[in-house]
């Protein structure tokens, strides 16, 4: 591919933007133009519908010639928008009005193109039409809009002159065009001074480039340079120039390192004897510990199969113990339910012979209410007793009265002494029945006598018995602290069998342990004689290098 100047990678940039904003700026006037020709015809469309409406409305009502006539002489007169103004034409082509050519009214065209589209669109309800007429000698684009008035077959059309517009869109499209040249020179001349201000930075960074390619590696002097990018390769330059530094440090170290590195060469040559003469005797101290630590280990072997010997006796004795404790355990349990059936027994004699207490109680309610029944029959046959003496008395002194009567009293006296007899034998049952009645008033007190010997008798055996179930609870706590401690007792056995039983394995793993340490004993002693091995033939090695 040919290359080419910057400045000319700029131009193009330039010129590009230029078409694209010339582009750019026609279609927005295109735009602009379009709606300001559809504003014009919303204008005129508004008028038109306007006036047919008016003309339809006249059209139902008064003599239509002279309402044709009033209406054409006020259209005719009207204008809008500089000039522009409301035409008639009927079906058949013919003008109606045209306040622009009065004297063209009532000629007929069907042959007129024009003509032809402005009543189509009239007889279709109404539409647009754009054409060119004349205008002061000149041809000028207009546009119409036209609507229909079918009670008198005429459209009413409504005119607007274009031309403003097309003036107007060459004014803008002249304008815009001296601007974007104006834009053109103005981004030819900053094209320009980029161009040289870039070249400038590229012919500094390319003279950097060739020092340090000629190997030079100090920091020269340049300007501050004006395009970002390439002081980012001005940036880049430099840490090349810092990395190449350091390789140069990096190779001057190394050579200084070898020189290092054959005095060293010299020095070990001293110390590989020096080495030789301490190894030989750390050698041999290290086969004597070897030879100790066999012992020990074998010392340790005997100790931990003597405490694993041990412990198993120890282990057999805490079985043993812990299935003593157990027993006592069970024993202990046994007496605690015997002693806690106890409880319960006693709790239930505590509790019928409170019951006993209550009935004994609700006896002797009884007793003294059968006591004051039996006073109040006493009081009874105290009263009959008295009611008997009474009739007696009364007796007695009918039995006088009948006497005085003589023989009309004899029925009266008879009378009197079988009233007397009953008196005696009422006196004598009631003397019986109080004699009966002192006798259950003596055996109701004996009896309430009795039942209060009982109830403190039953009274007394309730706090025996009640001694005796708290000391059966206590009896129970003492035998229950009894069971915890034999059980604490068993868990302690246990825990002892455990224990021995952790001690054997620890013997048992000791054991293994001093077994295996007598193998890395042995293992590090091959290791120490092949060690100075190693040692002698690495220092027959160093003497022959």
């Amino acid at each position: 591919m040919k290359q080419k100047k910057l400045s000319v990678y700029l131009a193009t940039l330039v010129a590009v933007m230029a078409v694209g904003t010339v582009a750019t700026s026609a279609f927005g006037l295109y735009l602009k133009r379009e709606q300001m020709i559809g504003d014009r015809v919303a204008s005129v469309r508004h008028i038109a519908d306007g006036t047919a409406e008016m003309i339809r409305r006249a059209a139902t009502g008064g003599d239509a010639r002279t309402v044709q006539q009033a209406l054409k002489e006020t259209l005719r007169n009207f204008r809008f928008d500089n000039g522009n103004y409301i035409f008639l034409i009927d079906y058949d082509h013919c003008m109606i009005l045209d306040p622009a050519d009065p004297a063209g009214e009532g000629e007929c065209k069907p042959n007129s193109e024009v003509r032809k589209k402005l009543v189509a669109a009239g007889v279709a309800g109404g539409g647009t039409v754009f054409y060119r007429t004349k205008r002061d000698g000149q041809e000028v684009p207009k546009v119409a809009y036209v609507a229909q008035v079918p009670q008198w077959r005429w459209t009413v059309g409504v005119g607007a002159y274009l031309d403003d517009i097309n003036r107007d869109f060459l004014v803008g499209l002249l304008i815009e065009v001296a601007a974007i040249g104006a834009v053109i020179v103005l981004g030819g001349l900053a094209a320009w001074g980029i161009s040289r201000r870039v070249h400038a930075d590229v012919a500094d960074l390319s003279g950097e480039m060739d020092r340090l390619a000629g190997g030079d590696l100090t920091e020269g002097r340049q300007r501050a340079l004006s395009v970002r990018e390439i002081s980012g390769m001005a940036d880049s330059l430099g840490h090349l120039r810092r990395q190449l530094q350091a390789a140069r440090a990096l190779e001057e170290e190394k050579q200084r390192r070898q020189e290092q590195d054959l005095a060293r060469m010299q020095r070990q040559t001293v110390l590989t004897a020096e080495f030789d003469r301490r190894m030989s005797g750390m050698l041999a101290v290290l086969s004597d510990s070897v030879t100790r630590a066999g012992k020990a280990v074998t010392e340790l072997r005997d100790v931990a199969d003597l405490t694993g010997r041990q412990s198993t006796q120890v282990s057999t004795a805490a079985d043993t113990s812990t299935q003593n404790v157990q027993a006592v355990a069970s024993a202990a349990e046994e007496l605690g339910a015997s002693v806690q059936e106890i409880t319960r027994q006693v709790s239930d004699s505590s509790r019928i012979t409170a019951e006993a207490v209550a009935g004994i109680e609700r006896a002797e309610h009884v007793v003294s209410g059968l006591a004051e029944s039996a006073a109040r029959i006493g009081e009874v046959v105290g009263m009959i007793t008295d009611i008997a003496s009474q009739t007696n008395l009364l007796a007695l002194n009918a039995t006088i009265e009948a006497a005085r009567a003589g023989e009309a009293g004899k029925g009266f006296a008879v009378v009197a002494n079988e009233v007397k007899t009953l008196a005696s034998q009422t006196a004598r049952a009631t003397a019986e029945i109080a004699g009966q009645v002192q006798a259950v008033q003596a055996a109701t007190l004996d009896s309430r006598a009795a039942i209060q010997d009982v109830v403190e008798t039953i009274r007394r055996v309730n706090a025996v018995i009640s001694g005796i179930a708290a000391a059966a609870e206590q009896q129970s706590a003492a035998t229950s602290e009894i069971a915890r401690s034999v059980q604490s007792a068993a868990d302690g056995n246990r825990s002892v069998s455990d224990s021995i039983a952790d001690v054997a394995a620890a013997a048992g793993r000791t054991t293994g342990s001093a077994s295996e340490l007598a193998e890395v004993t042995e293992a590090l002693e091959q290791e120490a004689r092949s060690l100075r091995s190693n040692v002698e033939t690495f220092l027959a090695d160093m003497r022959t290098a």
